[in-house]
């Protein structure tokens, strides 16, 4: 291998390296969030508490929703610790309490009452071939269901 080309590979892996440096500061932040909120779920009453609402809020991405919207994803939330609780079942919770589907927040929800289920967005539901309007048809929200119970 001549000198340029070798120099290339060279420069192609500092790169490489540089650009693996930069996503992994980038995602320190969010990770940080996520075991932040963990741990204050865990002895925080979080209907209740505006910090643990603030970090939730900011890590999700939870803006411009009526306050009755946060009073109530809050309050269930805490209602549901340590209750065996499905996708559906938080689902179809908000849809008769606030009168919309919430998927990825109900999934989110779930999550963080237990971490062996998936959170779902429209990034995770469009790289495995779900568009949002399917989670959207009941039969679908069953098939998601299931798939979080794998």
């Amino acid at each position: 291998m001549g000198t340029a080309s070798a120099f290339a590979v060279r420069l192609s892996n500092a790169m490489n390296e540089i650009e693996i440096t930069r996503a992994i500061n980038k995602a320190r932040r969010g990770i940080d969030q996520y075991l932040e909120i963990m741990r204050l779920f865990q002895k925080t009453d979080v209907s209740n508490s505006r910090y643990f609402q603030t970090a939730y809020n900011a890590l999700y991405r939870v803006r411009q929703r009526p306050s009755e919207w946060y009073q109530e994803y809050y309050k269930y939330m805490e209602e549901m610790k340590g209750h065996s609780v499905t996708f559906s079942i938080i689902l179809r919770h908000f849809d008769r309490k606030l009168g919309r589907y919430e998927p990825s927040f109900s999934s989110k929800l779930l999550h963080t009452l237990d971490t062996s289920f998936p959170v779902w967005d429209t990034h995770v539901l469009s790289n495995i071939g779900l568009g949002l309007h399917l989670m959207l048809h009941g039969e679908s929200m069953n098939r998601l269901s299931q798939r979080t119970k794998q």
